[in-house]
């Protein structure tokens, strides 16, 4: 196995969604649990995935389309995705349910509206997106970097019922809202909150090879 998947193996996620079917209907579950997604709406499937050095495809939605999943909640819990916008909604675009939205300025949003954080997403490349929350702390990241400490909000992905989805969301009635346009990769549920230096390993694991994107060391740490 290629040294990404194995990196997040390795922790232990609830859900692997590594979006690199090349057919079909089914976003298969690389977790091993069985939270097998399903493909609805506009996609497209074989797109270049995020991930260097690997032969792995991503999924592209085009605003209509998504990967819903009935997958529940829990808490703890950390979640990450590699995601490239080809382009940005008037107000909001969701990329994971409730959890991870782009939203004012093209910012990366984590729970809420409020709770902008200081990465602003950039259209036509990929950027490695993820969350922790202990049940009152979330800890947003960006490329292996902490972005935001939020309080007094949730990872909620289950509004109006309909559990986790990819590509959006749901509104409080159920309804499909503010898609998501571009591509998306490696999504990851865990039911544990992440260690900042797993997930800088996780982001470092899907960068290796990749010399536009140097690969960051945690501090005092030298080159080998």
């Amino acid at each position: 196995m290629n040294l990404y998947p194995t990196t997040i193996l390795a922790d232990s996620p609830l859900a692997y969604f590594r979006l690199g079917e090349l057919t079909g209907t089914s976003a298969a579950d690389s977790s091993g649990n069985s939270n097998t997604g399903a493909y609805t709406g506009g996609f497209s499937l074989g797109r270049a995935g995020a991930v260097a050095g690997e032969n792995d495809p991503a999924a592209a939605f085009d605003g209509t389309g998504y990967v819903a999943s009935s997958l529940t909640r829990s808490s703890p819990l950390s979640v990450e995705a590699w995601v490239n916008p080809a382009s940005f909604a008037a107000v909001e675009s969701c990329i994971l349910g409730g959890i991870f939205t782009i939203y004012t300025a093209n910012k990366f949003t984590v729970g809420g509206a409020n709770n902008l954080t200081t990465f602003i997403v950039p259209a036509g490349q990929w950027s490695h997106l993820a969350a922790t929350w202990d049940g009152t702390t979330i800890l947003a990241y960006a490329n292996g970097a902490l972005v935001a400490t939020i309080t007094g909000d949730t990872l909620d992905y289950t509004t109006g019922g309909a559990g986790f989805r990819i590509g959006g969301r749901v509104d409080v009635s159920g309804n499909p809202s503010y898609s998501f346009i571009g591509a998306i990769d490696e999504v990851a549920i865990y039911p544990a909150v992440l260690s900042a230096t797993r997930i800088l390993a996780h982001y470092n694991a899907g960068i290796v090879q990749a010399a536009a994107r140097p690969v960051i060391r945690p501090r005092g740490a030298r080159n080998a």
